[in-house]
């Protein structure tokens, strides 16, 4: 039987990760950490990928970290 989940909270759990990784990215940015800064951006981005694919899919998000995987799912095209 397929677990139901709660679509919001875990969408606004993806959020809030995102927010959390853009705040270190901004420090890290403002350090001339340009190397971890841009890791932390890439962690945002995956986060507000898996809330959107949480969102439209209404499963929970795949355990991956290719951002071109997680924007095919939505069919969201990143090179528009």
């Amino acid at each position: 039987m397929k677990q139901e989940i709660n679509i919001k909270k875990v969408v606004d759990y993806w959020k809030t990760e995102a927010e959390r990784n853009y705040k270190i990215a901004e420090f890290l940015y403002e350090g001339k950490k340009y190397s971890d800064c841009l890791f932390f951006c890439h962690l945002m981005l995956e986060k507000i990928l898996k809330g959107l694919v949480v969102k439209q899919t209404k499963t929970h998000a795949p355990y991956i970290h290719e951002l071109d995987t997680l924007a095919i799912k939505i069919n969201f095209d990143l090179f528009r």
